[in-house]
C-alpha cells in the first residue's frame, strides 16, 4: 500500500484560537481529506486557555463532525497527573500514565460523556503529550466503545491489546514508503513554517485522505503481539537520532 497520510489536529477546546483553527480546516477541506480532531472535554490546563472562552466552540465541533471530520477524546482535563513517560517516553508528563486502572477509566468515561452531552461521538483516543501505557489499554478495552487509538511509531496500523492502533508518529509531512500516517499539528501554536510545508505537500500532490475513509478502507488489520514493541523502539530511536543530525545541522548553518 503505497503511503496515505491524514492530518491530526490536537488541542481543541472551548478555549481554541479559532482563526488559526479555521486556515488548517480549510486546508484539508481543499484537499477533500477531513482529518481528526482531537477535543480536550473538560479543558483545565492553563497554558491552552490563554485565547478566551468561545461560546461557540461546541456548535462549530459539531459541524466539523457533520462535515466528516474524526472526533478523539483528547483526554479529559489536560493537566498532567503523573510524571510517568508512559510506553513511548517522550516528555515526563501524563494526564494517564502511571495512575491505577480504575481511574483512567474512570477518565475516559468522564470525557466520552462530555463529548456525547455535547453531540459528538469520539471513536478514537489520544492522551495528552502522546503518553499513556498498558493501563491506558486495559482502560480503554474495558470501556468498549472507543475502537481506535491514534498513537505510535510503527510503519503501518495494526491490532493490539484488543485495540486498533493508527500510527502518528509524524509532526510535519515527511515522506515514507507506505503506510498510514497521521500528521500531528496543534493550530493553537502552529507557526508559518508548519502552514508552508502544508502547502507545499498539497501543491506536490501528496496523497492526503480523510480521518473516516482511511480506516475503513483498511483490508487486514495485523495483530503484531508484542513483536510492535521492537519496531516502534527501532522507529523511536531513528527518530532521535533526526533530530540530533537536525540540532546538529542548525548549529552548524544556521535555520533555513
Amino acid at each position: 500500500m503505497a503511503a496515505r497520510y491524514f492530518l491530526r489536529l490536537d488541542d481543541a477546546s472551548p478555549f481554541w484560537r479559532r482563526s488559526e483553527w479555521e486556515w488548517w480546516v480549510e486546508q484539508c477541506d481543499q484537499l477533500r481529506a477531513p482529518g481528526l480532531i482531537c477535543v480536550i472535554p473538560d479543558n483545565k490546563n492553563e497554558r491552552l486557555m490563554q485565547a478566551g472562552r468561545d461560546p461557540d466552540f461546541w456548535e462549530a465541533a459539531r459541524v466539523l463532525q457533520r462535515n466528516g471530520w474524526g472526533i478523539a477524546l483528547h483526554g479529559l482535563t489536560h493537566e498532567s497527573a503523573t510524571s510517568s513517560r508512559g510506553i513511548y517516553g517522550t516528555v515526563r508528563r501524563s494526564e494517564f500514565a502511571g495512575l491505577p486502572v480504575p481511574i483512567q477509566l474512570e477518565k475516559i468515561e468522564r470525557g466520552y460523556r462530555i463529548l456525547g452531552d455535547h453531540g459528538l461521538e469520539a471513536d478514537a483516543f489520544v492522551a495528552p503529550w502522546h503518553s499513556l501505557d498498558r493501563g491506558t489499554v486495559k482502560a480503554l478495552s474495558a470501556f468498549g466503545k472507543i475502537p481506535y487509538l491514534v498513537e505510535g511509531y510503527a510503519w503501518a496500523p495494526y491490532q493490539r491489546w484488543s485495540l486498533r492502533w493508527i500510527p502518528c508518529q509524524l509532526w510535519k509531512p515527511q515522506r515514507r514508503p507506505s503506510g498510514l500516517f497521521g500528521v500531528c499539528v496543534h493550530p493553537d501554536t502552529a507557526t508559518k513554517k508548519d502552514r508552508n510545508r502544508l502547502r507545499q505537500s498539497a501543491a506536490a500532490a501528496w496523497p492526503f485522505v480523510g480521518w473516516r475513509s482511511a480506516v475503513t478502507s483498511i483490508d487486514e488489520w495485523r495483530d503484531y503481539g508484542l513483536s510492535i514493541v521492537a519496531e516502534e523502539k527501532l522507529e523511536r530511536s531513528l527518530m532521535r537520532l533526526r533530530a540530533t543530525a537536525g540540532a546538529f545541522k542548525l548549529a552548524l548553518f544556521g535555520s533555513d
